[in-house]
């Protein structure tokens, strides 16, 4: 098995010098007899035909072998990628009231990104699910929890709806208004507050 290793360890070589061992060994190989003579190599290939000719093969198999892990590795990406996004999209479908009413902060605050506190239950959960984002490192302290700016994730992003979230379409009604409000997560008031003093 020791050849394998060593086969796959020159696999690794960088496929730009791989392309151009290829591409050299392909040239004189294939070159007319009459631009071997005029180039003075018709010697040099008689004398090192054979290393050019195992060059010309070799970087050839290794080509075809980088390409096909290439594909692999593309291919797994795309199912990786398919499965995430079925996983976020079924996830979206199961929101509950208390995620909804995260989520429905985005479009009463009207902001792409949002402060929230990580470590409250809610949020913690729709990070994990990867429903939400942390679009900075920088959060800060607060009666509301730790603050990081949030944003939704770029799948999420898209399939998130206003009906998703329950906000009524057209002209909400007083008692639908009340409803919303009502329901807005309890750390909002915290977050406002602290907007508030900061803002005297």
């Amino acid at each position: 098995m020791d050849w394998i290793s060593k086969f796959l360890d020159i696999s690794k070589v960088p496929t730009k010098i791989i392309f151009w061992i290829f591409l050299l060994s392909g040239f004189l190989l294939l070159m007319p007899s009459g631009w071997l003579t005029t180039l003075r190599l018709d010697e040099f290939l008689k004398d090192y035909g054979k290393f050019v000719g195992i060059g010309f093969v070799g970087s050839a198999v290794l080509l075809l072998v980088q390409a096909f892990l290439w594909l692999r590795q593309k291919s797994r990406q795309s199912k990786q990628k398919k499965e995430f996004e079925e996983s976020v999209q079924t996830k979206l479908m199961q929101l509950d009231n208390f995620e909804k009413a995260v989520v429905r902060e985005f479009y009463l605050q009207g902001k792409n990104t949002i402060l929230l506190p990580v470590d409250d239950p809610t949020v913690a959960g729709l990070l994990q699910k990867r429903v939400l984002r942390v679009v900075s490192r920088n959060g800060e302290m607060s009666l509301a929890g730790m603050l990081f700016p949030v944003a939704l994730s770029s799948f999420a992003e898209q399939h998130v709806t206003p009906q998703l979230v329950d906000l009524p379409t057209g002209s909400p009604t007083q008692a639908q208004v009340a409803d919303i409000v009502q329901a807005r997560p309890k750390f909002i008031a915290g977050i406002e507050r602290r907007n508030w003093l900061r803002d005297l």
